[in-house]
């Protein structure tokens, strides 16, 4: 089979979305979901349950168990249908592939077709990192030997799909002869089994049987493995199903026809974004209010696409008249509205007036409403409106441009003519950060144009926004700049009520908007990781982690780049000529198109990336070599302390005399026993202290809970069970020879100084946790770990970990985390110190070594030394950074 790499780069966008500061922290769930794959399948041909669409809430890794349902005959639960399940289970494997071989095998038992059928049914347990768990339960019906074999049909892509009504619908399968077709048709490989025929059925909501799709929407598809729906062929928030069944022109007896299913679930539609523009500050003088309306469907639509109705009140006291209420549009029987509204000079008396408008879309759907308030002063001059900013649509802005420019207008000659000119005041434009209190972010430069009868009031752009931090702009009007210095001037950042309280009006006030960067953080993370066969191994892309002001509104997309084949006998190649601005095959993401953060890709290697640049994809793949280093290492390293690597395993024996003092659990198939804890008395508690001791004469790996128990005096045990009756036989104080195995990447074992005590954890768990449980003291002076009082040394890597930040888990290291910067930081300060030429990050990590940790206030206070500055190691040389300049300082000068 020839080998191939594919290098994958992962863009992750940001959406139009708010941030929710304020929401409340979800409590972390998981979704075990199972499909079987043909839902009937014949004993000659391949089956496969997949779990690619479990997940956990927060993205976090999921571990899978496998075994048989309880709808699955004893008869046939043959051992190599066992087995399957079991290596699945051990690789925590999200998919198993049950072939035709193994299938076939276990069909003997059932015989012809006319005999019946069976059912095969499989139980999946999915758990993530917190120990939360559940299930999920399917079959496949599996059909004797026939005369002749079924087609085999599958889809391309998911069989999930959400869209929007706007969207088109491509649904496409591909078919062709089943594996093993001829040993399952017992007939001659000359003789064709017929054309394929495929046909397309369809369901809605409320349908209890199946129709041709001719009939219900029309032959829709040229090709009869395509069917193609234009856009708004359904209507939003409904739920439709397709089948696509395949069938030979000579028909087998009675073997049911392959089929697969698709279900299409059509968004609601979503409501309209509404806004009025019109003054705020208004006279006695005519002004005219006008609605701006966005279909986030169809951005293109004309305001004639939509139905209006205006509302208005007054604020007056009890018994007063609403003048509002009594303008024309509204006395009137029948009134019509439109996007505009005007009130006549002299209609409104003076005070607040509250406009509303409610908008919805001529064909149907969820209305919205907007408001925009008036005061209406007892005088006569022109008034101000909001020239409606592009922003305001989406209501967001990139924190790298900045505050955007906005603009107010004025007509300087109104109905009434020189008696609505424009006022003579001072108007000065302010950026408004909008927390819990609207508050004055800054003064913003002012200019004003007049021209043509118009007055306009531009404010200056530009300067630093926060991410996921609402703004807006106000103008504000004083009669003269001294009252308008006064009221802004004597306070740092004023509130916005405080302002106006001191005399000060607001003429106009733009559409509020969110700053907006790109996501942070994230993790790709691909299984299996390294190796593959090309046309035979699925791999899953997750990515998770990853850090926004909106993360439901994130989008993700999965691009691959390929390149020529390398000699693995040659290592991994410094110039792959990665054509980086050619086309790339798009991945769809496994489930919903672009909204999901899975795929499933069918290919060999991958090499990953979450940045759109070549300089950062080049920077990727250099780290996945050293990734590729630390994996050779580990497998080709023949005995890590007394072990040896099987796969993603790690098998070590242990000599224990009897009692063992271990506890122990059978897994819920009944095909592996494990420990679940070391007892003290017992002598595997006697052996783990000795190998945990940092100055032991022989390094051996300690028993802990997680490990299984493959073999007891070299006979294989399955069971707790097994154990018991294998060491009940041995006399007290007889020595008995246990075969362990650990998953590599499972539990560790964290050591802190005496008088802690050792303590096994997850790898994801929280090292603040472990160092709690252990009962070892650790000061939090901080949150983000600058203080120095929770600075941990694993003296073996030389990473630091900081356990004053809670994303310090036991099983990365930091050197390859989020914080690699600060790590290496650290690292060549330390080196500099020491004399050393560079400094390296440590290998990652491996459990069959203890994560022993120590205060190190030492590192800390020489990292702190105020002389230093901001180090960067290059040639040789430690450069300290000052305000404005860079100076080299010679290592052998560096002074303690």
């Amino acid at each position: 089979m020839p080998k191939f790499f594919t290098s994958l780069l992962l863009i992750v966008l940001c959406v139009q979305g708010q941030g929710q500061p304020n929401a409340p922290i979800p409590v972390p769930f998981v979704v075990a979901s199972l499909e079987a794959i043909p839902p009937t399948a014949q004993a000659c041909s391949e089956l496969v349950f997949s779990g690619l669409q479990s997940r956990d809430s927060r993205g976090q890794p999921l571990q899978f168990f496998w075994g048989f349902g309880p709808g699955t005959p004893s008869w046939f639960r043959i051992p190599l249908l066992a087995g399957v399940l079991e290596e699945a289970t051990g690789q925590s494997s999200p998919l198993i592939t049950i072939s035709p071989a193994i299938l076939s095998r276990a069909g003997a038992e059932l015989g012809d077709l006319r005999e019946g059928e069976v059912r095969l049914e499989v139980r999946l347990t999915v758990r993530n990192d917190l120990g939360n768990s559940t299930e999920a339960v399917t079959s496949s019906h599996i059909v004797g030997l026939t005369s002749q074999a079924e087609p085999a049909i599958s889809p391309v892509g998911s069989t999930n799909l959400k869209i929007k009504h706007s969207d088109d619908l491509h649904l496409e399968v591909t078919t062709g002869e089943a594996p093993f077709a001829l040993q399952c048709a017992n007939r001659d490989p000359g003789i064709s089994a017929g054309r394929t025929n495929v046909t397309w059925q369809y369901r809605s909501t409320g349908q209890l049987s199946w129709q041709p799709l001719e009939a219900s929407l029309g032959n829709l598809a040229f090709d009869p493995n395509h069917v193609n729906l234009a856009p708004y062929s359904f209507q939003p928030g409904t739920f439709h199903l397709f089948r696509a069944v395949a069938a030979f022109d000579l028909r087998p007896t009675l073997a049911p026809r392959p089929s697969v299913v698709f279900r299409v679930s059509v968004e609601a539609l979503p409501a309209v974004k509404v806004f009025i523009v019109g003054p705020r500050l208004a006279s006695q003088c005519s002004f005219e209010l006008d609605v701006e309306v966005w279909d986030p469907t169809m951005p293109q639509a004309r305001k004639e696409d939509f139905l209006y109705s205006w509302r208005c009140s007054s604020v007056v006291q009890v018994g007063e008249l609403d003048l509002c209420a009594q303008l024309p549009p509204f006395t009137t029987t029948n009134p019509s509205f439109g996007p505009k509204f005007r009130v006549d000079a002299g209609q409104l008396a003076a005070g607040i007036h509250r406009f509303s408008v409610i908008v919805r879309r001529v064909s149907g759907g969820p209305q919205s409403i907007a408001r925009h308030p008036v005061h209406v002063a007892p005088a006569f001059f022109a008034s101000l409106r909001m020239r409606f900013p592009s922003y305001a649509y989406t209501g967001i802005v990139d924190v790298a441009d900045g505050a955007p420019a906005v603009s107010a207008i004025m007509q300087l000659t109104g109905d009434l003519g020189a008696r609505c000119a424009a006022p003579q005041v001072h108007w000065q434009w302010f950026l408004v950060e909008d927390r819990l209190t609207p508050t004055l972010e800054r003064a913003l430069n002012t200019s004003s144009i007049a021209a043509d009868g118009f007055l306009e009031l531009q404010s200056g752009g530009g300067g630093m926004l926060l991410a996921g931090v609402q703004y807006f702009h106000v103008l504000l009007q004083a009669e003269t700049k001294n009252i308008m210095d006064q009221a802004t001037a004597n306070v740092s950042r004023p509130s916005l009520d405080s302002v106006l309280r001191k005399g000060l009006a607001m003429a106009a006030m733009s559409p509020k908007f969110v700053g907006d960067q790109v996501p942070l953080g994230g993790a790709v993370s691909v299984l299996p990781a390294f190796h593959g066969m090309s046309l035979r191994t699925t791999f899953a892309v997750n990515t998770f982690s990853w850090t926004d002001e909106d993360l439901s509104g994130l989008e993700y997309e999965f691009l691959t780049f390929p390149f020529e084949a390398l000699n693995g006998s040659n290592g991994l190649a410094a110039d792959l000529n990665i054509d980086w601005d050619g086309a790339s095959v798009d991945l769809e993401p496994h489930g919903s198109a672009r909204r999901d953060d899975q795929v499933n890709v069918a290919d060999s290697r991958l090499i990953l990336s979450s940045k759109d640049s070549k300089a950062e994809a080049e920077k990727t793949f250099e780290e996945f070599k050293e990734m590729r280093q630390d994996y050779e290492k580990m497998r080709t390293r023949p005995k890590p302390r007394n072990g040896k690597r099987v796969g993603n395993e790690v098998w070590f024996d242990a000599k224990l005399n009897t009692p063992l003092g271990l506890a122990l659990d059978t897994s819920f198939d009944g095909e592996a026993v494990g420990v679940s804890e070391v007892m003290e008395g017992g002598s595997a508690f006697e052996y783990n202290q000795g190998c945990l001791q940092e100055d032991a004469a022989e390094k051996r790996i300690w028993i802990q809970p997680g490990d299984r128990i493959l073999t007891v005096n070299g006979v294989k045990t399955k069971t707790t069970e097994d154990v018991v009756e294998i060491v009940s036989k041995l006399k007290e104080g007889e020595r008995a020879i246990l075969k362990f195995s650990r998953q590599a990447r499972g539990p560790v074992q964290v050591v802190f100084p005496e008088p802690a005590d050792p303590v096994v954890v997850r790898g994801s768990s929280k090292l603040q946790d472990a160092a709690r449980v252990a009962g070892h003291d650790v000061i939090y002076r901080c949150e983000d770990g600058l203080c120095g009082s929770c600075w941990h040394v694993n003296d073996m890597t030389g990473d630091i970990y900081q356990l004053c930040i809670e994303t310090t888990t036991a099983s990365a290291l930091p050197s390859k985390s989020a914080t690699a910067d600060f790590v290496e930081q650290v690292g060549g300060v330390m080196s500099a110190f020491s004399g050393g030429n560079e400094w390296k990050p440590g290998e990652s990590w491996d459990n069959t070594e203890p994560l022993r940790l120590r205060p190190c206030p030492e590192i800390y206070e020489k990292f702190m030394n105020p002389h230093l500055g901001k180090w960067q190691y290059n040639a040789g040389k430690y450069m300290v950074r000052r305000p404005g300049r860079w100076i080299a300082v010679e290592l052998e000068h560096l002074a303690i």
